[in-house]
């Protein structure tokens, strides 16, 4: 008998504090009764101080550079002239990309004015089977030979809308035969070195103003 109530008070002992247990655990911590709901993730973007977002590195101006160099390598080697031409395009989508996310608006507009001009030789050497109209009394000013060999891809044109877009203006230093959209793309070009400059001024006189 003894044993037996000695077994029933341990049990109820051992049930009293189970209990006491599972009250003070609940009353600390809060039992949450709402589903928790999967929300989508945004990507965050980084902007500047003036709001702009900030270009990565594959933002970065030099890589159409490197576009226009590899299409000037493949001129130079002699390979076809259709291999050549879609570098020609990724480096005027990627100078759009850069001005639409400049940070000074003469950026903008240089690098957009720039795209025009590219986008003006990309028409017409797309209309001459990849290759670019030249004014032959032009090129004679200035050069001697065929004006189609292993480094120069060019077809003559002395009328037409493809002789007004083509290589028909001579630039003496360097020696040169350029056409409408290489000034207009200079001239974006020039325009957005300007911008480039002057967010980088404004940017460090407000970085000095600050400390």
């Amino acid at each position: 008998m003894l044993n037996r109530f000695l077994k029933n008070s341990n049990s109820k002992m051992t049930m009293r504090r189970f209990v006491a247990n599972r009250r003070f655990a609940s009353a600390t911590i809060p039992v949450s009764t709402h589903r928790s709901v999967a929300t989508p993730t945004r990507s965050v973007i980084v902007t500047d101080e003036s709001g702009h977002p900030r270009p990565s590195r594959l933002r970065s101006p030099f890589i159409p550079l490197v576009f226009l160099a590899v299409q000037q390598i493949l001129h130079r080697r002699g390979f076809n002239q259709w291999l050549s031409f879609p570098f020609h395009l990724l480096a005027l989508c990627w100078v759009g990309h850069v001005a639409k996310t400049a940070r000074h608006l003469l950026s903008r507009i240089g690098g957009w004015v720039a795209v025009a001009g590219g986008t003006m030789n990309a028409v017409v050497i797309a209309a001459t089977n990849g290759m670019m109209p030249i004014d032959p009394v032009v090129w004679h000013t200035l050069f001697a030979g065929p004006l189609m060999n292993k480094e120069r891809m060019h077809v003559a044109r002395s009328s037409g809308w493809r002789h007004f877009l083509g290589d028909r203006f001579a630039v003496s230093h360097p020696a040169m035969v350029v056409s409408l959209g290489d000034f207009i793309l200079f001239a974006g070009g020039l325009i957005a070195l300007v911008g480039l400059s002057l967010a980088f001024n404004a940017r460090r006189i407000s970085s000095r103003s600050r400390s």
